[in-house]
């Protein structure tokens, strides 16, 4: 991102060369570029760079709104070394992910937590605080228990902690997942910005 008063001065396409630069060093399987989507400028930047189109995702915001507990027994707890098998199991099934965690919590940037239904594994999230705002990722009920009540009632227990710390809630959540879509608005949640994603060639 360049300050508006300092574009079209070829700033940004030198921190693509020497960005590009450190990506060959790693060898990453995917390198992956966003862009909002209402950007007129990032998306005639785009066209001239070697890439192709490959998700969107909308980012949401939770707005202040009531809501009840609606089914009993489902809590958070911080994740211990112990739900690391689960953790990554959880991330193959419902998010196709080949990468597998190390450790539990293993970034300082979030904290990861179970979700429980009378003390039975039944899924996971993620909360980043960064700043005021707090993020919600890596959110995942396994899929036998889903439509159940238990992934909503999970996320009511997760905003109204970070609620209590004077936070402000967001996540993030591709368009063709509609299903997490509909639980997310019927939570309190509203898009605020689209990103889209673009999967570089080389």
């Amino acid at each position: 991102m360049v300050h508006p008063d300092y574009r079209k001065k070829g700033i940004f396409t030198t921190l693509r060369h020497e960005a590009l630069a450190i990506i060959k060093q790693i060898e990453p399987e995917q390198v992956l570029l966003n862009a909002p989507a209402e950007s007129k400028s990032a998306i005639v930047y785009l066209k001239n760079l070697p890439c192709t189109y490959s998700f969107s995702e909308h980012q949401m915001k939770w707005i202040p709104c009531k809501f009840t507990q609606q089914l009993t027994g489902v809590s958070l707890r911080k994740a211990q070394a112990e739900d690391l098998s689960y953790s990554n199991w959880l991330n193959k099934i419902c998010f196709q992910s080949t990468h597998e965690l190390t450790g539990i919590n293993e970034s300082d940037t979030y904290t990861s937590f179970i979700v429980e239904e009378k003390t039975i594994k039944r899924g996971k999230i993620h909360i980043e605080p960064l700043g005021k705002q707090s993020w919600i990722c890596g959110f995942a009920v396994e899929p036998e228990h889903q439509g159940k009540g238990i992934g909503a009632e999970a996320l009511r227990t997760a905003i109204s902690m970070e609620l209590e710390q004077g936070q402000e809630i967001y996540l993030e959540v591709a368009l063709v997942n509609e299903h997490a879509m509909n639980l997310y608005l019927n939570c309190g949640f509203q898009i605020i910005e689209t990103q889209n994603y673009y999967e570089l060639t080389r």
